[in-house]
């Protein structure tokens, strides 16, 4: 990556962004998901996901609630069609990986394979919101 390419994004102001490279994807620094967020700082947060299609917060803790208040401020949380029983009750927009597993499992696939696949991807402890805008 190129220098200028590993600065911080002027066009999002307010907000630390950190291309991470030259067209997409980009590192968000400086906020903490888990707080209240003020309209600029959610704005700014949109305009670096539109310009940089797939941004990434390091560091969070966050709890199932605050994740979906967190989605909340960009739109609807989509509930998946492919969530399972495992996932929590309370919240219909959280899937945990045990009901990826189940379904990794109804298509073939066993629990070691399933384990060992998500052992050696670059998926591994991340997350991702979908919602409606």
């Amino acid at each position: 990556m190129s220098e200028a390419a590993a600065a911080t994004d002027p066009a999002i102001a307010g907000l630390d962004v950190r291309p991470m490279a030259t067209r997409i994807g980009a590192e968000i620094h400086g906020v903490d998901l888990s707080g209240p967020l003020d309209d600029g700082v959610v704005d700014a947060i949109w305009s670096a996901v539109l310009r940089w299609k797939v941004v990434f917060f390091r560091g969070q803790r966050l709890d199932h609630a605050g994740h979906v208040a967190f989605a909340r401020r960009f739109g609807d949380p989509v509930v998946s069609p492919s969530r399972g029983k495992a996932s929590p009750a309370a919240f219909p927009h959280v899937q945990t990986m045990i009901d990826r597993l189940k379904l990794a499992e109804r298509y073939g696939q066993d629990r070691a394979q399933w384990l060992d696949r998500r052992r050696n991807t670059l998926l591994h402890n991340w997350h991702s919101e979908h919602f409606q805008r």
